[in-house]
């Protein structure tokens, strides 16, 4: 058996120990339970967003089941005045959602632009915080406030990427939603923040007072050598 045999096996047994050190069935175990956890919270989530989602949409088709004989009697009395103040309402809606729409789209041409995938990003979003508009077009507390951001988009895809922290928000009320979305802005601005380097500053060369480079330690042969040769390239420059 050769040296470099013998090495190797030596390695391949060490490396087996260590693995058998870090993944003990206590550690999987504990692994196992934590993903089974995350997985009953995701879970309990949807559970709770389909339960509002339906109770919303019956409450919503209660509204809209308004018998038409009922409208036409209140359209009957109603005066000259009444009528055109429910059709400046009506057109003030109609730009308003006109507006939204316009905002959406921008929103979701930069997530686009982002990431190609910010569709199912945004669908993973939907997941976590229920249907984003209402019946009416309108947008919900919770998409409204994330409409509201500085950049949207971004904080789409961050918290799709965090989908227990978007079951978090989707469960505030609407006043606090919008300090939790600052809050969550300022932690991504802190993450996107490129982190200082560890390494030494480079070393600026001393020079003396008629700003000529000051001669290095004799000891210092590397330093000495470099010293000499600048010399040289200064000579030649002249």
């Amino acid at each position: 058996m050769s040296e470099y045999q013998a090495t190797a096996e030596d390695v391949s047994a060490d490396t087996v120990e260590e693995v058998a050190e870090t993944t003990t069935p206590e550690a999987e175990g504990q692994n196992v339970q934590q993903d089974a956890e995350k997985a009953a919270k995701a879970l309990q989530r949807r559970i709770d967003r389909l339960t509002r989602e339906k109770y919303q949409l019956k409450a919503e088709n209660d509204q809209l089941r308004t018998p038409k004989q009922q409208a036409d009697d209140e359209k009957e009395h109603l005066t000259e005045d009444e009528v055109e103040t429910r059709a400046e309402t009506r057109a003030r809606e109609i730009a308003e959602l006109k507006q939204i729409e316009q905002h959406c789209n921008a929103v979701f041409d930069k997530g686009v632009k982002a990431n190609k995938d910010f569709a199912k990003t945004f669908q993973g979003l939907v997941d976590e915080i229920g249907a984003p508009f209402d019946a009416k077009g309108k947008p919900t507390s919770t998409m409204a406030a994330i409409l509201d951001a500085d950049e949207p988009h971004k904080l789409i895809q961050h918290l799709a990427d965090n989908p227990e922290l978007a079951g978090e928000l989707a469960e505030l009320s609407p006043s606090k939603q919008i300090r939790r979305i600052v809050q969550i802005e300022k932690e991504m601005g802190a993450e996107a923040k490129p982190k200082q380097s560890n390494a030494p500053k480079p070393a600026t060369p001393v020079t003396g007072a008629t700003g000529a480079p000051r001669e290095p330690d004799p000891k210092d042969t590397a330093a000495w050598i470099k010293f000499e040769n600048d010399k040289l390239i200064a000579a030649r420059r002249k």
